[in-house]
């Protein structure tokens, strides 16, 4: 939680370091809310993670780092990961030529 404090500058910094935040100080912020949450980040079914990429390529975002820490295991992240490279890179290769399934 100590990055979150930070760039949300929820708590006080000392030396650099954010310090604690009491978590009723941040449950009601809109950030966390489930909607908010489900818009922004990139999960959903194929489809909308596809939709979801090309709001950032239409944006010039040509670079995306998929991180599976967030609590899945190993071989459900890998699995995540294999169906993106079949099912969602191949959907930016038709859109915006041959290297542009890179931005995943």
């Amino acid at each position: 939680m100590k990055f979150r404090e930070l760039v949300l500058n929820a708590g006080r910094i000392r030396c650099g370091f954010p310090g604690p935040v009491d978590f009723v100080d941040i449950a009601s912020r809109t950030e966390y809310a489930a909607e908010t949450l489900q818009e922004n980040l990139l999960f959903g079914t194929l489809e909308q993670s596809i939709e979801k990429f090309y709001l950032y390529a239409d944006a010039s975002v040509d670079l995306s780092c998929y991180n599976p820490v967030f609590g899945l295991e190993p071989t459900f992240a890998r699995w995540f990961l294999e169906l993106s490279i079949e099912r969602v890179m191949p959907a930016f290769a038709s859109s915006y030529g041959p290297g542009a399934a890179s931005i995943m």
